[in-house]
């Protein structure tokens, strides 16, 4: 009875085991992290994560699994006839699933140069790939004018200065304008039509 309650246990703890495996994402990058026989993480089956570094010591090859540590195990994997056992053996080590790396994020701002009057605006349109998570407006000199949420600048004195926009998830990812603020032109004199009178000796 005893036995039979350590196996029932056992299989609980694999099954959820393996089902918080199913929930984490690693990449190849993560992987790679683990390269050694004492901290060995490999990838079989094309899509799953696995953490070996209990079993390096218990594999029966010997160190022959160790240079696919960090690594795509399949080949080796599949370059040895392993027994039923072992390939069930596999689910014990389930850590998680492989998932392609996320694109690098990066933030191009347009027009890259623009001149304005005070008191007129100017459109600044960011292109952010890599991310849905818009971006973050700043304005050096802050005194130069106002910029909007959404990239609208408007000048307020003359002056010279850089609109940027950065990623709001990785600040660290941005790109700048430069803003040219003139002095706003004054309007013509108004022509009252009339001549200075003549005068008469």
């Amino acid at each position: 009875m005893r036995n039979i309650l350590k196996i029932l246990l056992s299989a609980a703890l694999l099954t959820a085991g393996v089902a918080h495996a199913q929930t984490t994402s690693y990449t190849l990058a993560d992987v790679a992290k683990h390269a050694t026989a004492a901290d060995c993480w490999m990838v079989l089956n094309t899509t799953k994560v696995y953490n070996f570094t209990p079993f390096v010591t218990m594999h029966p090859g010997g160190s022959t699994m160790v240079p696919y540590c960090g690594k795509n195990g399949d080949p080796g994997f599949a370059s040895v006839n392993h027994s039923s056992n072992a390939v069930a053996l596999e689910a014990t080590y389930l850590i998680g699933a492989l998932v392609a790396a996320p694109a690098p994020i990066s933030v191009t701002l347009t027009p890259s140069n623009a001149t304005i009057k005070v008191g007129a605006t100017e459109q600044f349109t960011p292109t952010v790939v890599g991310s849905t998570a818009g971006v973050a407006w700043t304005l050096s000199p802050s005194t130069l004018g106002t910029i909007s949420a959404s990239g609208l600048f408007t000048g307020v004195v003359a002056g010279q200065g850089t609109v940027t926009a950065a990623s709001t998830q990785d600040a660290t990812k941005s790109a700048s304008a430069l803003i040219t603020v003139s002095a706003a032109t004054p309007p013509p004199r108004k022509d009252t039509g009339h001549s200075s009178p003549a005068r008469f000796l």
